[in-house]
């Protein structure tokens, strides 16, 4: 008799056993069920982030394409719209110095470095208007 109730005893034992590590099991696949979800909202926002961080940075990039775009207009205008008037007054400049080993008309000399002040003076307001258009798209 003593062996039955010995074996009784081991046999609810060990159903206790199972039962808590079925209870234990079943809560660690709720964790992870739940943290799954939360993984899964978590995906789902970072998703909408960086959507808006890639349209974000599409936007930045353009504008920076149509700066650097205005600088090489800049650049060219600099290069070729204000260095040709500023070199002929240059050269009027050291023809006026070389007027004693060259005879040079000093009348056409003055009005040629009139005409070119005055283009370099167009190509700078030229300048400023640009400048203070884009002053405007950004201010």
């Amino acid at each position: 008799m003593y062996y039955l109730y010995d074996g009784i005893l081991y046999w609810l034992l060990f159903n206790l056993v199972t039962f808590y590590t079925i209870f234990v099991i079943g809560l660690y696949i709720e964790r992870v069920n739940s943290s799954r979800n939360l993984i899964e909202e978590q995906k789902e926002e970072l998703n909408a982030i960086n959507q808006n961080l890639e349209l974000l940075v599409s936007k930045r990039t353009a504008e920076l394409e149509e700066q650097n775009e205005k600088l090489r207009q800049f650049a060219f205008f600099n290069a070729h719209k204000l260095r040709g008037p500023f070199c002929r007054i240059q050269g009027l400049i050291q023809l006026q110095d070389l007027e004693g080993m060259v005879s040079v008309d000093n009348r056409l000399i003055k009005l040629k470095l009139k005409e070119s002040i005055e283009e370099l003076d167009r190509r700078i307001n030229e300048i400023q208007r640009l400048v203070d258009l884009d002053e405007d798209d950004f201010g």
